[in-house]
């Protein structure tokens, strides 16, 4: 499997997460917690596999330093919902920036990112990196989990996040 694969059918487990949450709102606070636990796994998995096979061009590292700030922001918001009480109802208000970040997020992956993939990875190499991309998730889902469960998953660089050298 290419990792472009992976990480479309992990997007779509995003999208699944976010559908659940508006068809299931009694269990929404539930399917929010595993949301935010696979969105953290996805994105630190990202950065640390995917991104680091990726060359630093100038355009490929403004794509790179692009989508890690998106990543922050969609961390703070979480963090920002993990802080509200569920019958808040700024909760729900934060709830549909959430899956707005995210929708937005997606495509933006899915169209900028995977392109870079094509053109930086042979097929080997794409396949390479879904190995390593997949090792790294399952490695560290169990800390996210934790972090959810602290509710507390905001990083140093979340407040600023720092660019590629």
């Amino acid at each position: 499997m290419k990792i472009q694969d992976e990480i479309k059918k992990e997007h779509d487990e995003i999208r699944n997460y976010m559908l659940q949450m508006d068809n299931e709102e009694e269990k929404a606070p539930e399917i929010f917690q595993d949301l935010v636990t696979f969105v953290l796994s996805h994105h630190e998995s990202e950065e640390q596999v995917v991104f680091d096979a990726l060359s630093n061009k100038k355009d490929v590292k403004e794509v790179k330093n692009n989508l890690k700030a998106e990543h922050a922001g969609i961390r703070r918001t979480m963090q920002i919902i993990l802080d509200t009480p569920e019958d808040d109802d700024m909760w729900k208000a934060h709830v549909h920036l959430l899956k707005d970040l995210l929708y937005h997020h997606v495509q933006e992956e899915e169209e900028e990112l995977f392109e870079i993939v094509r053109k930086e990875l042979d097929e080997a190499k794409q396949e390479e990196v879904y190995k390593e991309f997949e090792k790294y998730f399952k490695q560290i889902k169990p800390d996210a989990k934790a972090k959810v469960e602290s509710k507390y998953i905001i990083e140093e660089e979340d407040v600023l996040p720092k660019s590629e050298p």
